[in-house]
């Protein structure tokens, strides 16, 4: 009883709030059909950072919760590669009559895109980069004075590019050079909007 009570004078816990797992939402259960029938889905589908909307056909795989957000993998027609969708993203939803056979897509495979992005983090972040992984993470070699450089895998630079810059001046962007001329063009912007 002391060990309990002393415990309880030490321990503390905190979570932040995540939204509740609806196991009756439509576009769960639909998708859940749609893969277990092996039928074609066709979704409304809201791009990132942006306010684009774009119609594509999908072969679904599975459903995954990645942290606080569910995402469905399917063979996407329209990038004719494997793609990772927010079902929060998803406006609209049907469940085509058309049935497919299933892909052979390797299960780590599923999850990366078809990007490379090679990235160098200052030994001071490497811990904590470690410790909130992006999820395209392909490989990790050794840097220079015990930094990392990290190549990714993600399918759109959107995908990856708020995460990088969470990082701000402790990493660098080795290649591509489009992102690394895109992110530089942000932190002008920033700092523009940030100036006197």
């Amino acid at each position: 009883l002391r060990e309990m009570e002393a415990l309880q004078a030490i321990l503390r816990f905190y979570a932040f709030p995540r939204p509740p797992l609806n196991f009756d939402d439509r576009t769960f259960l639909t998708l859940q059909e749609a893969i277990f029938q092996q039928r074609v889905v066709h979704l409304h589908y809201h791009a990132m950072n942006s306010n684009r909307v774009t119609e594509r056909d999908v072969e679904p795989m599975e459903l995954v919760l990645l942290d606080k957000a569910w995402l469905l993998t399917g063979y996407c027609r329209l990038r004719q590669a494997v793609r990772n969708f927010r079902l929060d993203r998803i406006d609209r939803l049907v469940k085509r009559r058309e049935s497919f056979l299933p892909r052979q897509v390797a299960a780590r495979e599923s999850r990366l895109g078809s990007l490379t992005v090679v990235v160098r983090f200052e030994p001071e972040v490497v811990r904590w980069v470690r410790e909130r992984q992006h999820f395209t993470l392909a490989e990790e070699e050794p840097g220079q004075n015990n930094g990392a450089i990290m190549v990714y895998r993600p399918a759109s630079f959107d995908q990856i590019e708020g995460w990088l810059l969470s990082w701000g001046d402790q990493m660098e962007i080795l290649e591509p050079a489009d992102l690394r001329t895109r992110l530089a063009e942000t932190a002008m912007r920033m700092a523009d909007r940030h100036g006197k």
